[in-house]
């Protein structure tokens, strides 16, 4: 490359516009990104060229990159929806996600990451010499890692535009762009299409901590989004979480719930009677979400150690949550929808993915939406928050197996029949180590932490975080 500086080396420039937590700009031959959440600054200056003089602080890194390591479970999709898979080395191979990153852990193509959490940090050390940078989660002194803090971003759109924040260390914007902009018109055509709707079902997203022995009615900004743009209310009105320790407190606090989502953590398998047991109920409950079979969750999707999709790709495709939800809240909307991540808990079982579904891991990942008839703007701002059973057509080569199949040699996961005391399978084959509360994770090297323990979270990442209502932390040290 014979360097110029009147050239100007980025023909596609981007802006965040509905992400909060990031910006950039651009000066010929390199461009300057700042995570505002993580506080981390970074210098991208195109290869061939000279790193530019003046930004002690920043991280600096010649662009595009070639060669990453991940551990933000987030990451993966970014880098699948830009066509990138190649250009990862190591990863959490355990819970590899896709059937595309799943086939090329098998062929060895993308080694297991050591984990900063108990590893072998001499191993550590030798794979993130090997590559050009590491995403993961949390800010960081190393001069080789990037904070993906997109979780943190309070809107659904906001989180999604994300991709665009991946793209600027490729030189993808032009792609990122058309893929942030597809997800946005349809997310916007599915909200117009269902406000139509007059009946506004009451929702409650919650889970029970065993190890504080207390109920959580979680109320984050994001879900505010979600709920009020399918044709639903959040239980108690506020993004303020509810908690409670008695059942009593709790079940006065669900009597008018409509649907409930649950999050309780689950190291592997997690049916109704669980369920019921951890609420404090019974089957013949006179609750509305009970009587009803109206208990979802987010674990349809999975791989074969319990590893939920929902972490990896709902993130970035918030018209695909979007439809998911329309379709358990406004069943009678017209817009037909296969869900992809939520699961009905009285009934259906759990889907896993395999490497055998993947296409060709050199592509681009193929959006999970559905498209949407009405033709909006594309410049449409996301509005400010005010406080069926059919499988989806991409997971048509996922393997069924037995309902009554262990969870360590099956592949598709049945719920038994709703029996209150049923005791809950064991774990499949991961490597899992958890608090008493069954909130504070780590799996092969990732911490989960819910609200509970947020002030904990920002003490160990220094990243203050109010609107998400969960942290996930992978192998970041």
């Amino acid at each position: 490359l014979n360097f110029d500086t009147n050239t100007d080396y980025f023909p596609h420039k981007l802006t965040a516009d509905h992400a909060e937590d990031y910006n950039v700009s651009y000066h010929n031959h390199y461009k300057v990104v700042h995570n505002l959440r993580a506080n981390e600054k970074y210098v991208l200056y195109q290869c061939g060229t000279p790193a530019p003089s003046g930004y002690d602080g920043y991280k600096m890194f010649s662009i595009p990159l070639s060669k990453v390591a991940v551990e933000d479970s987030s990451a993966q999709r970014l880098l699948e929806l830009l066509g990138e898979r190649l250009a990862v080395r190591y990863m959490q191979t355990t819970y590899a996600q896709s059937p595309c990153f799943q086939y090329l852990v098998e062929e060895g193509e993308v080694g297991a990451m050591e984990s900063a959490f108990g590893g072998d940090a001499a191993k550590r050390a030798s794979q993130l010499q090997q590559v050009d940078a590491l995403f993961q989660f949390s800010p960081s002194t190393d001069s080789k890692t990037i904070a993906i803090t997109a979780s943190a971003d309070p809107g659904p759109l906001q989180r999604a535009e994300w991709v665009e924040f991946m793209s600027l260390f490729f030189n993808k914007e032009a792609e990122a762009m058309q893929v942030f902009e597809g997800i946005r018109d349809r997310y916007l055509c599915h909200r117009k299409q269902v406000s139509e709707h007059s009946a506004k079902p009451v929702v409650a997203w919650a889970y029970y901590s065993s190890w504080s022995k207390e109920w959580v009615i979680t109320n984050a900004a994001y879900k505010h989004y979600y709920l009020r743009d399918a044709g639903a209310q959040l239980v108690g009105g506020t993004n303020a979480d509810m908690k409670f320790n008695t059942t009593s407190g709790l079940h006065a606090a669900l009597a008018n719930v409509d649907i409930l989502i649950d999050e309780t953590y689950s190291a592997g398998a997690y049916t109704f009677s669980k369920f019921l047991d951890d609420y404090g109920l019974q089957a013949n409950s006179t609750l509305k979400f009970v009587q009803n079979g109206a208990v979802w969750r987010f674990d349809r999707l999975i791989n074969a150690n319990y590893g939920l999709d929902w972490f990896t790709g709902a993130l970035v495709e918030a018209d695909v949550v979007l439809e998911d939800l329309i379709t358990v809240i406004q069943p009678g909307h017209s817009n037909v929808h296969d869900r992809t991540w939520l699961r009905q808990l009285s009934t259906e079982g759990q889907v896993i993915q395999q490497s055998s579904s993947c296409v060709d891991p050199t592509l681009p990942a193929t959006p999970r939406a559905d498209a949407c008839a009405s033709h909006l703007s594309p410049h449409v701002s996301p509005p400010s928050i005010s406080p069926s059973t059919n499988v989806s057509p991409f997971l048509a080569n996922a393997q069924p197996i037995a309902p009554t199949a262990s969870p360590s040699t099956a592949h598709h996961l049945e719920s038994p029949s709703p029996s209150p005391g049923t005791p809950m399978p064991s774990p499949g084959p991961s490597s899992i180590l958890s608090n008493a509360s069954g909130h504070f994770h780590v799996h092969s090297g990732t911490v989960v932490l819910p609200a509970s323990e947020m002030t904990l979270a920002s003490l160990l990442l220094g990243v203050a975080d109010s609107t998400a209502d969960r942290i996930e932390l992978q192998g970041s040290g």
